[in-house]
């Protein structure tokens, strides 16, 4: 008895991780069905015909997985084997891979009814749907290991701080001005993070300049900025000098986690006490509603809710939804008092994504 077709579709560059997936599902069938995917080497044989046997088993799926990713969701070749199945009667299912959204999807696609693929448990959703259409049994379970074994190579996955939507942050920004302090108080922390460093089992590269200290770690650039200047609004008086101090951080999403909890040990072992300026800067493909009445009707109910005609509120957590003026990247910024471990970033971050405040699209050409 011949076995059901599945077809996966997918972009070539995308190779790597369907293979891995088409494995585990392999596994997880026990061979009562086929998953067709053309760059495995196993369903279509080397010195085979590879357009007569692509046309074979899109004459012979009885379904369609169309994944998509930033390498596919504009591919013509994706969306003539879906209209193809499609034309054919056979259930087609876009699923969308880390760094795509449902929402990035055009037309015919984003007419059928798909899932975004970015969390273990999303990866159930093919074999159940496989289960439902097949009448099988299949195990519908996936563990967060077998997530990263097969998505690893497109996105990193060694912190996850921000949840599923990490891949849309391009960098947070955190500042720190200080009022003007006095000589004899030598504003000067990069001792301190160098000893919680060493102390974490860190690597830092720091580079000291007269008025400047660069420091490198994984995921995390520092810069201190200890230029002298005269107080302002008084006049010159050569002998009351002050320095201005001035911290601006730039990190990575991908180790957000580890950094975010060395910096607010930093906060406190420096005895900085104000308030820093955080920026979580999105890609730029990311955009956000600029209207403010769809803004807060989206966010109805959500958890999140005005507080003047700039700033939202989550739980005690008040941010704005900004534009970068070079470039148009969307942005969250908001005051932190040193707690950049905060769960309640990631938490809004999230929420903004799935009422479709925040959301991908393709981006403008320069």
């Amino acid at each position: 008895m011949t076995k059901p077709i599945v077809f996966l579709s997918h972009s070539s560059k995308d190779k790597q991780q369907l293979v891995a997936l088409k494995t585990l599902l392999d596994i997880r069938a026990v061979r009562s069905l086929e998953f067709f995917l053309s760059s495995d080497g196993q369903s279509i044989k080397f010195g085979t015909n590879w357009v007569v046997r692509i046309s074979d088993a899109l004459a012979q799926a009885q379904m369609m997985f169309v994944f998509l990713s930033p390498n596919s969701i504009d591919s013509k070749w994706i969306h003539f084997e879906a209209g193809c199945a499609y034309a054919k009667n056979v259930e087609v299912v876009p699923v969308c891979l880390p760094g795509t959204l449902l929402t990035a999807m055009q037309a015919p696609l984003s007419l059928l009814q798909g899932f975004n693929l970015h969390s273990h448990d999303a990866m159930g959703n093919i074999v159940r749907m496989c289960n439902e259409k097949f009448d099988l049994k299949m195990p519908e379970d996936f563990s967060a290991a077998e997530f990263q074994g097969v998505f690893a190579p497109s996105i990193l996955q060694t912190a996850q701080f921000f949840g599923e939507f990490s891949w849309a942050i391009e960098v947070i920004l955190l500042k720190y001005t200080s009022d003007e302090l006095s000589e004899a108080e030598n504003f000067d922390p990069s001792d301190t993070i160098e000893k919680l460093c060493g102390t974490s089992g860190v690597r830092i590269i720091t580079d000291s300049q007269p008025n400047q200290t660069n420091i490198e770690l994984p995921g995390c650039h520092i810069s201190i900025d200890r230029t002298l200047q005269v107080k302002r609004g008084k006049p010159p008086n050569p002998n009351t000098r002050f320095k201005l101090g001035i911290i601006e951080c730039q990190l990575t999403p991908e180790l957000y986690d580890m950094n975010s909890v060395l910096l607010d040990q930093w906060h406190t072992a420096a005895g900085l006490k104000k308030r820093w300026n955080v920026e979580i800067k999105f890609k730029r493909n990311v955009f956000h509603d600029q209207a403010r009445y769809k803004v807060t009707s989206k966010l109805h109910n959500s958890g999140i809710h005005a507080i003047d005609l700039h700033k939202l509120d989550f739980d005690g957590l008040q941010f704005e939804l900004t534009d970068s003026p070079t470039y148009g990247n969307s942005s969250i910024e908001l005051k932190s008092n040193g707690n950049f471990s905060d769960k309640r970033l990631a938490k809004v971050i999230t929420k903004l994504f799935e009422q479709q405040v925040l959301y991908l699209r393709e981006a403008v050409n320069e």
